[in-house]
């Protein structure tokens, strides 16, 4: 087992190792939902989408970084961060670990220190903060004190976040073995292991597990999507997204899949995007696309990032398209998020985006010269988004 190190910050103000920068405010509209946000994409169903108005701008409040020094294009960043009611959670490559903040004072209250950097990202559950790091370990630390509470060794990466539902914990390895765990033991309760031939290429991501229904939802790297039983692990359906022509050199259905009452939305890398249904896996219909990004959803309408540069919007019943925007920069496009009537999602060129939902077009951005690759969430007003350079930002919405 790697070195692990847990650090208690004594509750001073940052100013030795953080810049912030604040700058004037737009009210926002009190319709806005302050839930927390424990999980990718905001909860176990991975929709990204929080109902309310907000003033449409970008405006840095403050930047800390989460690394000391190192080259700013490698590696990149995808870990999304997580948030409980008073406290902000990030894991880094670059910083080698997950730090906790009290978001209203901007403090560093503890730093949990993984060896080779934890690329997977947070999950919030039950007092405990949960996360997979690079060394092949699950760690459980407790949310206030970031001591070590259990460790399961995976025996392989984890690149992607957990979930937490009932008492039980789901991740996904970089083997492509999905695990329950028991969430306050860490004792494992059962294992799902698709397979994978050993000379396939894939790229260096991993689907997060999606619960609905007593039902778990994942795909992995040899281009499969399955349902399995949440408390048994037993195959409900398993569907293949892989790409038809011969070309294709990548099969990953490393995307999320993102839960919409009977339906699931999944992204194929080079197979395409789907919208299944979820008690059966039958195809109910597929866009022409590339990616691995997770799409968001709200009443009507699907969003997500391709990997051509493009920012997409689709009717959910009939996978029409909307509209298009293509971005300038060709960057590829984080998951975005939707807040009210706008989306939000960053660019591995350069940019975080402010879009209008109803048309695509872009009406703020802010620039990270190192762009990002990690999901954005939303928070008490804020948008909070880790860079590839290893900074973390507050941008007030």
């Amino acid at each position: 087992m790697n070195k692990v190190k847990s650090q208690r910050i004594k509750p001073v103000l940052i100013i030795a190792t953080a810049l912030f920068a604040f700058g004037c405010s737009p009210a926002i509209k009190r319709e806005i939902s302050q839930d927390p946000w424990p999980f990718y994409q905001g909860n176990i169903t991975h929709q990204g989408y929080i109902k309310g108005k907000v003033v449409p701008s970008l405006k840095n409040r403050w930047i800390e970084s989460l690394k000391d020094g190192g080259n700013p294009s490698s590696p990149q960043e995808y870990s999304s961060p997580a948030a409980s009611e008073e406290k902000i959670f990030f894991s880094s490559v670059r910083g080698r670990g997950v730090r906790a903040y009290d978001f209203a004072r901007k403090e560093l209250l503890w730093n949990f220190e993984v060896e080779k950097g934890v690329e997977g990202g947070t999950a919030i559950y039950e007092g405990k903060v949960y996360f997979g790091a690079n060394d092949g370990f699950l760690y459980a630390v407790n949310e206030e004190t970031g001591k070590l509470e259990w460790s399961f060794d995976a025996a392989a990466e984890i690149l992607s976040p957990p979930i937490a539902i009932d008492g039980m914990l789901y991740f996904n390895s970089s083997k492509d073995v999905l695990y329950a765990l028991d969430a306050h033991t860490g004792k494992q309760i059962w294992r799902y292991k698709e397979g994978r031939a050993d000379d396939l290429f894939s790229i260096r991501r991993s689907s997060s597990p999606a619960f609905s229904n007593g039902i778990i939802y994942t795909g992995f790297g040899n281009g499969i999507i399955v349902a399995v039983g949440a408390y048994d692990g037993s195959l409900v359906w398993k569907k293949s997204l892989k790409g038809k022509s011969r070309a294709t050199k990548f099969q990953d259905v490393d995307a999320s899949p993102a839960i919409d009452g009977e339906r699931l939305y999944i992204s194929s890398y080079e197979g395409g995007l789907y919208a299944l249904n979820k008690e059966t896996g039958d195809t109910i219909w597929r866009y022409d696309s590339t990616g691995s990004a997770t799409p968001a959803f709200d009443d009507e309408a699907l969003y997500f990032a391709d990997n051509s540069g493009n920012l997409i919007a689709l009717h959910k019943n009939s996978g029409q398209a909307m509209w298009q925007h293509h971005l300038e920069e060709d960057g590829i496009g984080t998951s975005p998020v939707v807040v009210g009537d706008y989306i939000i999602f960053g660019s591995s060129y350069k940019y975080m985006y402010l879009a209008d939902k109803k048309t695509g077009n872009i009406i703020d951005d802010f620039k990270a010269s190192s762009g990002f690759s990690a999901s954005p969430i939303f928070y008490k007003g804020d948008i909070i988004a880790i860079s590839n350079a290893g900074y973390l930002y507050a941008l007030r919405l």
